[in-house]
């Protein structure tokens, strides 16, 4: 019975290195990122590991005036609108289309599925 407790925490251990491993090589490179946009093009070519001497939003603000980004953004955001509006057509039809197909399958020939019910007789 010890043994196997032994086994699980050394699995569970095992497995705790692998994760914390695996964390570090996918975030590690981001946060080396996020901290280096902060830095100068000098601190950079000098210690490209070290952190900022100070925080600074100047290459944000020079990578805003050096292209259109906000432009860029509303280029995505009208494709992405006029894509969902033909898609939700389309697929308005298709379904549409099948409904009446399977209508007619099963016998319902000149199916009202605009009606709500409220015309039918008592």
């Amino acid at each position: 019975m010890k043994r196997m407790a032994w086994k699980q925490f050394a699995a569970g251990l095992l497995q705790g290195i692998f994760l914390l491993y695996t964390t570090i090589i996918c975030v590690g490179p981001f946060l080396w990122v996020i901290i280096s946009s902060f830095k100068t093009n000098k601190e950079i070519l000098d210690s490209a590991f070290a952190l900022p001497s100070s925080y600074s939003f100047d290459g944000y603000a020079r990578a805003l005036d050096m292209s259109p980004i906000f432009h860029f953004f509303g280029n995505s955001v009208w494709i992405s609108v006029i894509n969902t509006v033909i898609s939700v057509l389309v697929v308005a039809m298709a379904a549409s289309a099948v409904v009446i197909a399977s209508c007619s399958r099963i016998g319902i020939a000149d199916a009202d599925l605009s009606s709500d019910g409220s015309d039918r007789a008592a």
